[in-house]
């Protein structure tokens, strides 16, 4: 078992990671589908697909950025906009900031429409006021806003199709599956929440799961004898196999294999058990 520190889009949809996944899934999500059911299959398939895209997006450093979404973008356009490269632009759509035009000085003022395909209005927006059309540039206002304060718009306009860096991005996008897509996250967010708060026997870590409890106190159990610590963990070092160091609250920097853990939980943040108990 082996996990890089760094984000990779590409390490997301392998064999490996599906298998790991699913078995998460029926195991601790219950979701396991009936026999020769070809919809409970796809299901889970597409289930498995989003719970990895999210996993694996956590780790991407620019994840609330411009620069991460225009990443995003860009592996989608290379990749055809496959099924989980699409749902990377969406996830990154939740934290970055995005640049829309506007008739007024105000940034309250309505965005501009454009014409779709086949004639709809379109709501033109971009990650950066550079990817902005030079003809519009010259006729209109730019400013910042975030995609729930559009969505809103596209509500009060009736207006379901988005573009999104058009100059050089021909993807239209319907506010309506932006929506459903950002529910379903919301819901994966709380399972992998969920999950590290339960914590998961060892067995079934793989290299993003592994990946997402570095930068975390936790309580791990490991080793034949089940020896316990509790401490932050921090990446291995390059010449030690994959595992986690986990430095403790007397100082001490205990080194755990993977391979030898048999349970593994996250610790509540203190602050947040104080703001609950207020």
């Amino acid at each position: 078992m082996d996990y890089d520190t760094l984000y990779d889009t590409a390490k997301v949809d392998t064999p490996d990671n599906h298998r790991a996944m699913r078995r998460i899934l029926e195991d601790y999500a219950r979701m396991i589908p009936v026999n020769g059911d070809a919809d409970q299959e796809k299901a889970l398939k597409d289930a498995t697909r989003c719970f990895l895209r999210v996993l694996a997006d956590y780790h991407d450093p620019d994840l609330a950025t411009a620069a991460g979404l225009e990443k995003a973008i860009d592996c989608a356009l290379v990749h055809d906009y496959d099924e989980t490269c699409f749902l990377s632009v969406l996830n990154h759509l939740r934290y970055a900031d995005l640049v829309f035009l506007s008739s007024e000085n105000s940034a309250y003022g309505d965005s501009i429409l454009c014409k779709g395909p086949h004639g709809e209005d379109c709501i033109p927006l971009y990650t950066r006021s550079k990817w902005i059309e030079k003809d519009r540039l010259g006729r209109f206002h730019w400013h910042r806003t975030n995609i729930f304060d559009i969505l809103d718009q596209c509500d009060c306009s009736e207006v379901d199709a988005l573009t999104l860096n058009y100059s050089y991005n021909k993807a239209f996008y319907s506010a309506e599956d932006i929506r459903s897509a950002f529910e379903e996250f919301d819901v994966v967010d709380n399972f992998w929440t969920s999950l590290r708060l339960a914590g998961v026997e060892g067995s079934y870590l793989f290299p993003l799961l592994a990946q997402d409890f570095l930068g975390r106190n936790v309580c791990c159990i490991y080793g034949s004898n089940e020896k316990e610590v509790i401490g932050y963990l921090t990446p291995y070092k390059p010449w030690q196999a994959p595992g986690y160091n986990i430095e403790t609250a007397a100082g001490k920097t205990v080194y755990v294999p993977l391979d030898d853990i048999k349970f593994i939980q996250e610790l509540p943040d203190e602050d947040e058990d104080e703001d609950e108990e207020e």
